[in-house]
């Protein structure tokens, strides 16, 4: 009987420490998952971030752009995606309104920009400095560039924002087209006309040049 007793508290011990083991094994498990759930909901590019939020980027009107910005002030998981994505607007050489301009492009169409105005508040413009937006854009910028040992301002950043802003109207401004008959083949009668106007024209210039030389040898 003590045997039996013995081989049971045994077994019991076995169970117990079975029972720790799958616990373990479990805990691991749920690691690995939140790990990989964490991995694959990593946002680094505009439209990974318009797909994870249901959102339509760049903003193309100012209704969109500032029911973002109270997005940004109630999810802190939001603003550390956008923080993330804004960091390959920054300009190499960490220029303060080349990195503003990157970063505005990505989130706002020049419709919207042109709408925008840094901190004085116009009849027809909204002010976006104080925006959640722009803390963002702010708080990139001055990591990047104190890393890189460049001092940066709030005024340094209000008065590159300020230029941009003034300049938006110019965003994406297509090349002017060729005029139609520029990109029409010349046909050989054109091509003969072109070849003796220029013979003309030559001959012309010559004859000037020569005149002055045979004033002078009289």
């Amino acid at each position: 009987m003590t045997k039996i007793s013995t081989d049971i508290s045994s077994l019991s011990l076995d169970v117990k420490t079975m029972k720790l083991d799958i616990s373990k094994i479990k805990a691991a498990v749920k690691d690995t998952k939140k790990i990989r759930s964490t991995t694959m909901d990593f946002i680094a590019t505009v439209p990974q971030l318009s797909k994870k939020y249901n959102y339509d980027i760049p903003f193309k009107t100012m209704v969109e752009f500032q029911t973002f910005n109270i997005h940004l002030l109630k999810k802190s998981d939001l603003k550390e995606s956008v923080s993330i994505v804004l960091q390959s607007g920054l300009d190499p050489q960490m220029v303060i309104s080349k990195s503003i301009i990157s970063m505005l492009k990505m989130f706002l169409t020049k419709d919207v920009a042109i709408q925008c105005v840094a901190v004085r508040k116009l009849e027809d413009r909204v002010p976006i400095r104080d925006t959640p937006f722009l803390q963002c854009v702010t708080v990139v910028i001055k990591e990047h560039r104190l890393m890189a040992n460049l001092e940066t301002t709030d005024k340094d950043i209000t008065s590159s924002l300020s230029t941009v802003l003034s300049n938006a109207s110019q965003w994406h401004v297509p090349r002017k087209s060729l005029p139609e008959n520029a990109t029409k083949s010349t046909s050989p009668a054109q091509k003969s006309k072109v070849s003796k106007n220029t013979a003309a024209s030559t001959a012309s210039v010559q004859v000037v040049a020569i005149e002055p030389t045979a004033q002078k040898d009289k």
